[in-house]
């Protein structure tokens, strides 16, 4: 297996078109920064890119960044069902 890392890593690679997406949310200010991997066949590549927080004074994102996630596997709470239209031939 290879592994490539870094953003001037793996250049010629193909996985130039994926990183453009995160990439461009970036660049726009969407969100501050991000680390993926991904990985086709036999070849994987990790990517970090931006910053760690909003401020632009923030540490750049590495390879190795933690995160901290909420649990994403509780339920959430949940509405009733609407009430359904009367077919009675009354109307009512």
């Amino acid at each position: 297996m290879t592994q490539h890392t870094g953003q001037g890593a793996a250049v010629g690679t193909g996985f130039e078109p994926i990183w453009r997406v995160p990439d461009a949310q970036v660049a726009s200010g969407r969100i501050p920064g991000y680390v993926g991997a991904v990985r086709i066949g036999d070849r994987v590549e990790v990517r970090a890119g931006g910053r760690m927080a909003l401020g632009a004074d923030s540490p750049a994102m590495r390879e190795d960044t933690l995160f901290r996630i909420a649990s994403v596997t509780k339920p959430g709470p949940t509405r009733p069902p609407a009430p359904s239209a009367s077919c009675s031939p009354s109307g009512r």
